[in-house]
């Protein structure tokens, strides 16, 4: 920043609010430097950063510049951990990218999942109830379904996770503890 004016025989000094992260102003010179962490692409508002320069001067008012410094990024999307669930299960969880152009949606994909479930193309949010059958499913038949979200963003490269996501058939049948429970329930346990 560059400032005139005032008292010649007074100095300027310089603050800054809202700037990216890893960005400070020198109080004396008003250059502002660092360097630009990989938060600053999801601080402000989607990388949008809303910044105030204030410039003082004893015996003078202090004067603020106000300005949006847009931060942008490799596009990327976020690792998601495997999955483990049983038929029946319902879930909701998102897939979550970010990068590139601010200005151009990001549209999301799925395939390879388990059947009844599905992925919200605007949002990135996978949702459903694990079908009956999806424990026979994926690659092998064995319940094992290897998943790929895709996200898009025009001007960008697309991007892809991939994870694995386990189903299991666990009627209340087959749960031991729930026959124990039972037999304990009518007394019949040792």
């Amino acid at each position: 920043m560059i400032a005139s004016g005032g008292d010649p025989n007074a100095n300027f000094s310089y603050s800054i609010t809202g700037q990216p992260e890893g960005l400070s102003i020198n109080a004396n010179s008003g250059n502002i430097t660092g360097v630009i962490t990989i938060g600053a692409l999801t601080g402000g508002i989607d990388g949008v950063h809303d910044v105030t320069v204030t410039t003082s001067k004893i015996g003078s008012t202090s004067v603020n510049t106000n300005f949006s410094w847009t931060v942008t990024g490799p596009f990327t999307i976020d690792d998601i951990t495997d999955q483990n669930n049983s038929i029946g299960s319902n879930v909701s969880f998102f897939a979550n990218a970010y990068g590139g152009d601010i200005n151009q949606p990001i549209s999301y994909t799925i395939t390879g999942q388990p059947l009844g479930i599905s992925i919200n193309t605007a949002t990135g949010e996978i949702t459903g109830t694990i079908d009956a059958n999806a424990s026979t499913g994926g690659t092998n038949s064995d319940g094992i379904h290897n998943v790929q979200i895709t996200a898009s963003r025009s001007g960008s490269t697309d991007v892809q996770d991939l994870f694995s996501w386990t189903i299991v058939d666990l009627p209340a049948n087959n749960l031991p503890w729930l026959e124990d429970f039972q037999g304990l329930a009518n007394g019949t346990i040792v």
